[in-house]
């Protein structure tokens, strides 16, 4: 949708007249091409139901199709309006609340959004029209996520123009989608479900925590052994036997006498 600039509030009495007969053109031509559809609604019918002349109309839309692209060209100001607002500090919240507000726009539309859509797929200037504004769309877009990536909020290596590409494949075939389906689901959450699967490999790229050059030892992560309490050391038998020999050899004594038991022969009786 081309961005067109809002006309400003007529002052004399002579442009509000003007304004009110435009104004009553465009409900009657609406109210037709809901009920009747573009196609079957003529310009008779709509100056009919305008209480206006036919020449009062050609002085102010040179054919039907020129109401309907009025009626695009200032739903598409609400969709410019709503990108120009996109904050780049968090470019994933920003991108999830404008699909918010564009489902509230569409829905507010109601049946004349229908209408619209269905002109575009068969009217060729319609459709022209639609595909510039695409390109429109994707070069405001494109220069959001380069400020967001200016920032830090969005990846370095992120290329902002393929990023508005994916981005406005992702919306096309998604609104196509839900018209198709009378609004049978959420928009806004259908996309947004999209959306945060294409931030997660949009983030920025975080440092990876410090790490040791060398892992320690699994054992060395244990609790350390205690050395167990011992009271005072007492020798066993062998070594009490052992330096009690050593005693009597130093002492010059023979050496039987250190022994623990008698010889065989003093034991006999």
């Amino acid at each position: 949708m081309a961005r067109t600039a809002r006309p400003a509030e007529p002052t004399s009495r002579r442009e509000r007249g003007k304004k009110r007969r435009r104004d009553a053109i465009k409900r009657a031509a609406f109210a037709l091409f809901v009920e009747k559809g573009f196609e079957r609604t003529t310009v008779d019918e709509i100056t009919r139901r305008a209480d206006v002349a036919k020449g009062t109309f050609f002085s102010f839309f040179p054919s039907k199709r020129a109401v309907l692209v009025d009626y695009y060209q200032a739903l598409d100001a609400h969709f410019f309006e709503a990108i120009d607002a996109l904050d780049p500090d968090r470019p994933e919240e920003a991108l999830l609340g404008y699909y918010r507000r564009a489902e509230r726009l569409l829905r507010s539309e109601d049946r004349l959004a229908h209408v619209l859509i269905q002109a575009i797929a068969v009217e060729p200037d319609l459709g022209l029209m639609d595909r510039e504004s695409g390109h429109a769309v994707e070069r405001r877009v494109a220069a959001f996520l380069a400020e967001s990536r200016k920032r830090g909020t969005m990846r370095k290596d992120a290329e902002p123009d393929l990023a508005a590409r994916v981005l406005s494949d992702i919306w096309s075939p998604t609104v196509r989608e839900w018209f198709e389906q009378d609004g049978a689901f959420s928009l806004s959450q259908r996309l947004g479900a999209k959306i945060r699967l294409l931030f997660g490999g949009l983030a920025p790229v975080r440092a990876p925590a410090r790490t040791p050059a060398r892992m320690p030892a699994l054992r060395s992560l244990a609790r350390p052994r205690q050395p167990a309490k011992r009271g005072p050391y007492t020798p066993n038998k062998k070594e009490r036997t052992r330096d009690a020999k050593e005693h009597v050899l130093d002492a010059g004594l023979p050496a039987r006498d250190f022994r623990s038991r008698p010889p065989r022969s003093s034991r006999r009786v």
